[in-house]
């Protein structure tokens, strides 16, 4: 039997306790271990959270910012760290707050701003805008100091973590932004004078208020600037799909075509009945179709939907004024885009003779009668009762804003309405109003000069003068004589001394060959008509056609010959030519000897019947030496030019700075305008050569302080003007400098 080994057995058991000690002892440090890293992870996590948290609290901090501060700062609302005060040339001087402690670095910059001069340095810019209420002062900085951030600077608002509390409502000063939506400009800021807190809170940086008055200075500035920027600008209420009363260019596109149909609005300016046609030759829609309302509304008025098919004739809509109205044109499959035109008709006045008829009805209801006029000649137009029984009673409007009573001026194109009051002091009857032909005004006229008046070479219109000042009439083809009130020709021809309010008769004579006209024409042959190989009289003459059919032409001792170009119009056997409306044709008369021959033009049977009146236009440009805001064109004459000098008078109608520019384009030899490599007309700058002066006093032509009333002389000093020369001189309202900046020192 074998023995058993008792210390071997021993030994193993002893090195298996020590073994399970060791294992026990290595698990209690590796758990002693990953406890200390879960007490760090659960501290980085507590931090971490706890950092949010602050974060989230600090945020929540900023945006539950009482909403009553954003109101509109009054003292008290903001500690006021500083006082500056702005001084603008010709208006004065505006103290402005700042709040350091709501925008601390914008005032810093503000401040250096101030202190370096830099905001006297340049002018401000006010926008002609009513939809901006603001002015903008952008000085240069000189860029001296290297230590100062003036190009961008951090915005101190809302969005960019800074709890500015000031509303930008109007008189408040705030930044502009700069390169990024979080950078200010550094020298780059605003004055509001409305209300931009619904856009601009959160959003700028505000930083100051102007006071003691300073608003109303600032309005002022930007009224006077909006108000006499330019007489020449003009703008429209008007939309592109906006249809207005007289002819219409529509712009068809192809994608309008592709849809089938195009919608337009209209909106009578008096109500009565209305016609709508489309008068081209290229018939591009089918149909028009009226609708009561914005085209949006759907629904159709059975009154509305009427379709106009015939569009020759077209057909009348009894409207409303003041509504609105849809015209949906139609198109062929076969329809082309480009221009159409689409005329809409009315109960109007014309230059001439007016039946208007007032009803009992009309003057038991004190209703007023409205027509449309639309001027068809720039220039004062008068409306005349024949019996003045309805003196006082009429009065022009344009929109809502009246013109005058009885005579107004009016613009060629523009659309008009004529108002008569009716009351009790009139009775019920059809009067006679008459529309004169408008009296000449300053700047470019159209004229319709009938051709029947070449007779004699005439046209007779009417001027009246709105300044003690002397005036030009020009026109290249017509020389003028004017008339005083008695009848005596005035000394000077075209260039005359006129005084205010006076109304003088102006002579236009046309030295042109006479066109023949339906009717009685005499023919003038003199010995300049002589041919050369033979002994006979021939003297040409033009006829323009204004119906297709039958003409009879009737002479004693004369001869006639009608030409369509270069072809003979043969002669038929009744004795009539076969004319073409619209068609000129040349007619040669000959004779055996000099005289006036008599001859008479009939149409003998005409396919359409029209009365034949053909006219002439001519625009006559009135120049009066006062100058205006606005571009001024001055055709110099022989008797302008003294000592190689042009002289000018301006009276300014308001105080501020101006700046003048004059500019000619030149000419070659021949009068043509000379071309530069583009082909564009070479324009010679006289800036240089022009001066300003008040008395003896010369100013800056850039940059001219004006007095209002005060009369100024503008002088053109240079050899390169000669007579007939056109320069166009323009005087631009600018914006006022801002001439000091000054940092106020606190009360003790």
């Amino acid at each position: 039997m074998a023995k058993t080994n008792k210390n071997a057995n021993y030994v193993t058991d002893k090195t298996q306790v020590a073994q399970k000690q060791a294992a026990k002892a290595k698990s209690s440090q590796k758990t002693k271990e990953i406890a200390k890293q879960v007490l760090l992870i659960a501290a980085i996590v507590i931090a971490v959270a706890a950092v949010i948290t602050g974060f989230v609290f600090w945020m929540m901090g900023i945006s539950q910012v009482d909403e009553r501060e954003f109101k509109a700062p009054v003292p008290g609302n903001f500690e006021v760290t500083d006082t500056v005060e702005l001084e603008f040339e010709g208006y004065g001087k505006v103290k402005i707050e700042l709040y350091g402690k709501e925008a601390p670095k914008t005032v810093e910059n503000f401040l250096h701003l101030v202190e370096h001069g830099d905001l006297a340095k340049d002018l401000i810019t006010i926008s002609t805008t009513t939809t901006n209420n603001y002015i903008t002062i952008a000085p240069e900085h000189d860029h001296s100091d290297e230590n100062h951030e003036h190009e961008y600077i951090k915005g101190e608002f809302y969005s960019n973590g800074v709890a500015n509390k000031i509303s930008h409502v109007a008189g408040v000063l705030t930044m502009n932004t700069g390169s990024t939506a979080y950078n200010s400009s550094g020298t780059d800021f605003k004055i509001l004078t409305g209300d931009y807190s619904a856009d601009y809170n959160g959003k700028y940086a505000a930083f100051g208020k102007v006071t003691d008055g300073g608003l109303a200075i600032i309005q002022e500035m930007v009224k006077d600037y909006r108000e006499k920027a330019s007489s020449s600008s003009s703008s429209s209420s008007a939309s592109e799909s906006d249809l207005v009363f007289g002819d219409n260019k529509l712009t068809i596109k192809a994608s309008d075509i592709e849809k089938g149909t195009i919608d337009y609005t209209f909106i009578p300016t008096v109500s009565g009945k209305y016609t709508f046609k489309h008068n081209t030759d290229n018939k591009k829609f089918v149909s028009i179709t009226l609708v009561a309302g914005k085209a949006s509304d759907g629904a159709k008025s059975a009154e509305f939907g009427t379709e106009i098919t015939t569009l020759k004739d077209g057909v009348e809509f009894e409207l409303t004024k003041g509504e609105t109205y849809t015209a949906t044109l139609k198109f062929h499959d076969d329809a082309a885009a480009g221009t159409y035109l689409l005329t809409i008709d009315a109960d109007i006045l014309f230059v001439g003779k007016n039946e208007v008829e007032i009803t009992e009805e009309q003057i038991q209801g004190n209703n007023d009668i409205s027509f449309n006029f639309t001027a068809n000649m720039t220039g004062i137009h008068t409306f005349i009762d024949k019996d003045e029984d309805l003196e006082d009673l009429i009065e022009i409007f344009d929109g809502e804003t009246s013109l005058g009573k009885n005579s107004a001026y009016l613009e060629e194109g523009k659309t008009y309405t004529v108002v008569i009051s009716a009351n009790d002091d009139i009775e019920a009857d059809d009067y006679e109003i008459t529309v004169t032909e408008p009296v000449i005004v300053i700047g470019d006229n159209k004229l319709e000069v009938p051709e029947y008046t070449i007779r004699d070479g005439k046209a007779y219109y009417y001027f009246t003068a709105d300044n003690d000042a002397k005036y030009l009439f020009v026109n290249k083809d017509l020389t003028f004589k004017v008339y005083d009130k008695e009848g005596n020709l005035l000394e000077g021809g075209s260039y005359v001394d006129l005084k205010k309010g006076e109304t003088y008769r102006v002579e236009l004579i046309a030295e042109l060959i006479p066109e023949l006209l339906v009717g009685a024409n005499t023919v003038k042959l003199e010995e300049a008509n002589k041919l050369a190989d033979k002994a006979l009289y021939e003297k040409e003459y033009t006829f323009t056609a204004n119906s297709t059919g039958k003409y009879t032409l009737t002479a004693t001792n004369v001869t006639f010959t009608i030409y369509n170009g270069t072809k003979e119009v043969a002669k038929a056997d009744d004795g009539t030519y076969s004319l073409t409306a619209g068609k000129t044709y040349k007619v040669m008369a000959s004779c055996a000897s000099v005289g006036d021959y008599a001859l008479e033009i009939s149409v003998a049977d005409p396919t359409e019947t029209k009365e034949v009146i053909t006219t002439k236009s001519y625009t006559v440009t009135v120049q009066d030496p006062i100058l205006a805001v606005g571009a001024n064109g001055m055709t110099i004459t022989e008797a302008d030019i003294t000592n190689g000098e042009v002289k000018y008078t301006l009276v300014a109608t308001t105080n501020g700075p101006f700046s003048f520019v004059a500019k000619y384009p030149l000419l070659d030899k021949d009068g043509k305008p000379v071309k530069d490599s583009n082909g564009n007309n070479q324009i010679v700058n006289l800036t240089s050569s022009l001066e300003i002066y008040k008395g003896e006093t010369k100013l800056n032509n850039e940059y001219a302080m004006l007095e209002k009333g005060e009369t100024y002389t503008v002088v053109i000093k240079t050899s390169k003007l000669s007579a007939d020369t056109l320069v166009t001189i323009t005087i631009s309202k600018i914006a006022p400098r801002l001439v000091g900046a000054t940092k106020l020192e606190k009360a003790a």
